[in-house]
């Protein structure tokens, strides 16, 4: 036999021996073997490892009688793709594929490789050899296949080749394949067709042509065009089977999923186990498969799916919205629910929860934002200007807007984040730099990310080919278990039936993340689902209180892309993590479909149903997290002027907690009848003292542009904290004069004296308010400004005209203002004397004094 006698040559060559030959050859069983060795079912157990169903889609085999019901085009299809010598080649086997699977194996010390033959892949299917990359392997495949050859001819092995073959779909067999596909018996194929289903049995679930219709295409076409090259078909029957479409080449429009239970969990499984073994292996090879499937957590979360969307969305609608849902343990990995959408239709067909790269919205701002925000020193509690900006994209302007077309003005990161607030997102992203952020998500675990998502659109979730429920489970509980990213787990061991493991997975765990930022990131995505806080903001709810687990604490992030296409829940508790999205398959807008809408109490749902009887824990919190109060409009402490309705209770990393006093709330003397008007002496009744915020000013005149560009009103893009800053006019009808303030200020302070042009000291135990006026080419106003050591002085800077630079440094004081700015400090005298205040950008230098005296006078 020369073919053998070659092999036992190179053997002996490389130092292997005859011995190995021997062993390899022990054993190696008969023809008659290939009837005797019946197909053994595979298994799958959950995570309790009860068997919970035979691997699905080996009973679906209708087999040929002889190869002459397949047409002879089709027959060719899978000679040119799989074997082109299989009608020349006298031994089944090729020899320097063999040989090179020798050296490889010999030499570089890796499992051998190689192309098989048809009769290779016969004998492999056929024979209980096993389908291990080894050279005993291919040493006992190559002589079975050459037995094969011997013994059978060569239609009839093709026979045996096209009825064994898995196409995918759970059909095994050509005959099966025709039906499920094209629904017309084998005869009936057509070039097209057959190119097809030749480019399907290698990698069926690769090229499945529901799941990848457009590699299915370019598998066919690579198909045609060998057959062109080794002459089977000529040019214009290649250009004319390329030109058509899935549908014109009649694909079937679903093919009814089997029933089975779990059916996305298991196909999930089905297409994880198809990474590592051959489909021969997984239908009949009688393995043990044990998954991270949790059939409780399952369950639940099939039921939450109809519970919350057959009613409003009845399945009978066309197109019907689809959803997905993935559950995991954050700890360890364990995939315990997958739900790839609401019907299944499809045996391996498209799984939403593992392959729908949707844009996340939203949900994306932890991940690629506030994380990284956190990372780079901010907190929870610094201040952002929630106010229209213009940035630039593409030679145009982007201006974000939130889904009120509303902006709020000064806003925490916690507040920003509890309402999804998009202004502030993208703010942050501009302020910490895009590829911190990008980074960010990538590291936490959305490794699908591109170079092309490096722009601010990140911040609102706009990305390119990102993101599966999977991949955003997996991201989430990076932040749930502490900072550690882990690799999800559906399959967890493979054993063969004598118990042999031939696969286990191991728990990774990777930390990405300081454990008090996780807990801070968490802490602030518990505010999405809970009650707006006592006074400030607007009364109004996070964006997700519908996700709230009862009793269980509850973290998470709403997801809503433009014109509502996407609508996503990520959350977790301190047990699991899930994702949940709802759109259409082909992206269309959905009216007023939001993340919190649906994708939350299908969260809460799943969350209830899986938590059962178990006792709720709180989230760990590690050392080096301290509270302190803040004010909700500057981040800072609360100052004496702050009202109690701002005051909040924060959390933050230890040392980055606040030391300044909050400066940002000023007081104005008003018309007592007409609180909207400043007080002067035209006022017909006395002065009433107030606190108003000292914002930043924003005008008609400033926003006119932008509010054009977005066709909306411009008194809908000022701030809507601008109704707490200081009315602008007095009765008079005039704006307010720096005399007039500081007369009225000694007035309603209760000051002995109230000269024009001086601020004088107030009684003890008040807080003296001075209006500092800069113009252009004129003194600074007031001249003198009184204080007292030890009592306060808030002084409200606005410069009216030119630019300016005030130095008091006495007080602290150094700032520099333009035309429209304004700035409010509070600061306290420590040493009596008297100092000098300028205006370094005046000439002349000085222009004004401070006068500060011991308390109670001299």
């Amino acid at each position: 036999m020369f073919f053998l006698a070659s092999v036992v040559l190179v053997l002996l060559a490389a130092g292997y021996g005859a011995a190995y030959v021997v062993s390899a050859l022990h054993g190696l069983p008969s023809l008659g073997a290939a009837d005797a060795s019946a197909a053994q079912t595979s298994f799958i157990y959950d995570l309790q490892g009860k068997m919970i169903e035979p691997v699905p889609g080996a009973t679906n085999r209708v087999p040929i009688g002889s190869i002459a019901e397949v047409p002879l085009d089709v027959q060719h299809a899978f000679i040119a793709k799989e074997d082109s010598r299989f009608y020349q080649n006298p031994y089944g086997i090729d020899i320097r594929a063999i040989l090179r699977a020798a050296v490889t194996d010999l030499v570089q010390h890796r499992p051998a490789q190689g192309a098989s033959t048809i009769p290779q892949q016969v004998a492999r299917g056929r024979f209980p050899i096993g389908t291990a990359d080894t050279l005993k392997r291919k040493l006992q495949e190559a002589v079975l296949a050459f037995e094969l050859t011997r013994h059978y001819t060569k239609d009839e092995i093709l026979t045996m080749y096209l009825n064994e073959d898995y196409f995918g779909q759970g059909a095994w067999g050509i005959q099966a394949a025709s039906q499920t596909y094209f629904g017309v018996p084998v005869g009936k194929l057509t070039l097209g067709q057959g190119a097809m289903l030749a480019g399907l049995v290698r990698a069926p679930s690769v090229y499945d042509p529901y799941a990848h219709p457009q590699l299915a295409l370019q598998q066919r076409n690579i198909v045609l065009d060998l057959m062109l090259q080794q002459g089977y078909i000529t040019a214009a029957q290649n250009t004319a089977a390329k030109a058509q479409t899935l549908q014109q080449m009649n694909l079937q429009s679903s093919h009814p999923a089997q029933d089975y239970l779990y059916p996305f969990y298991v196909d999930a499984v089905v297409a994880q186990l198809q990474q590592h073994f051959t489909d021969q292996q997984i239908y009949t090879g009688g393995l043990h498969i044990y998954t991270a499937l949790n059939t409780t957590v399952q369950q639940a979360a099939e039921n939450a799916m109809h519970t919350v969307l057959d009613k409003a969305f009845p399945l009978s609608a066309t197109p019907h919205m689809e959803s997905a849902a993935v559950v995991m343990d954050q700890n360890n990995g364990d995939v315990e629910a997958i739900v790839g959408g609401r019907e299944h239709t499809s045996t391996l067909g498209f799984n939403r929860a593992t392959s729908a790269q949707r844009q996340p919205g939203s949900s994306m701002k932890p991940l690629a934002v506030y994380v990284p925000a956190l990372e780079s020193g901010l907190t929870p509690a610094t201040v952002i200007d929630d106010a229209p900006k213009a940035y630039p994209d593409n030679g145009k302007l982007w201006i974000p807007t939130n889904d009120n077309t509303e902006w709020d003005g000064l806003t925490t990161l916690r507040e920003a984040l509890r309402r999804s607030v998009n202004e502030v997102a993208v703010r942050v992203l501009d302020k910490i730099g895009i590829m911190r952020g990008y980074q960010s998500a990538v590291r936490l675990g959305l490794t699908d990310l591109t170079p092309k998502d490096q722009n601010l659109s990140l911040a609102l979730g706009g990305t390119t080919d990102c993101c599966t429920p999977l991949e955003m489970a997996r991201a989430y509980s990076t932040i749930a278990n502490g900072g550690y990213r882990v690799d999800p787990q559906i399959v967890l061991k493979v054993t063969d039936a004598a118990g042999n493991v031939l696969f286990q997975s191991t728990p990774t765990r990777t930390p990405v993340l300081s454990p008090q930022v996780a807990y801070v990131m968490t802490n602030m995505l518990e505010s999405v689902v809970e009650p707006q806080p006592d006074g400030g903001w607007i009364a109004n709810w996070g964006t997700a209180p519908d996700a709230a687990v009862p009793n269980w604490p509850t973290a998470g992030k709403t997801g809503t892309t433009s014109l509502d296409k996407d609508a996503w829940f990520v959350g977790f508790t301190p047990a699991l993590t899930a994702a949940i999205w709802a759109g259409y398959d082909t992206p269309q807008a959905m009216n007023q479909v939001w993340g919190g809408a649906y994708g939350a109490p299908i969260f809460r749902a799943i969350m209830e149903a899986a938590l059962k009887g178990q006792t709720p824990t709180d989230f760990s919190k590690p050392n080096g997290i301290v509270t302190a109060p803040i004010d909700a409009k500057s981040g800072d402490l609360p100052g004496p002027l702050t009202p109690a309705a701002w005051v909040r209770n924060e959390i933050f990393v230890q040392g980055t907690q606040p030391t300044t006093t909050s400066s940002v709330w000023v007081q104005r003397q008003v018309d007592s009848a007409n609180p909207a008007l400043l007080w002067d002496p035209t006022c017909g009744a006395p002065p009433v003292t107030k606190v108003f915020l000292n914002r930043p000013p924003v005008t008609l005149a400033d926003v006119a542009s932008m509010a054009a560009q977005l066709g909306l009103a411009p008194s809908k893009l000022i701030p809507t904290d601008m109704a707490l800053a200081p009315p602008l006019q007095t009765c008079s009808g005039a704006p307010q004069s720096p005399t007039a303030s500081a007369t009225a200020s000694a007035a309603a302070t209760g000051s002995a004296s109230a000269t024009p042009g001086v601020c004088p000291p107030v009684n003890p135990g008040q807080t003296q308010i001075c209006a500092i006026t800069l113009g252009e080419n004129r003194p600074i106003e007031p001249s003198v400004i009184q204080g007292v050591v030890g009592a306060p002085i808030q002084l409200a800077i606005t410069a009216t005209s030119g630019s300016h630079r005030l130095i008091i440094r006495a007080l602290n004081v150094d700032v520099t203002l333009q035309a429209g700015q304004s700035v409010t400090l509070l600061r306290t005298p420590t040493q009596v004397g008297t100092f000098p205040v300028f205006d370094a950008m005046t000439p002349g230098g000085e222009g004004a004094v401070l006068v500060v005296s011991k308390a109670g006078g001299g």
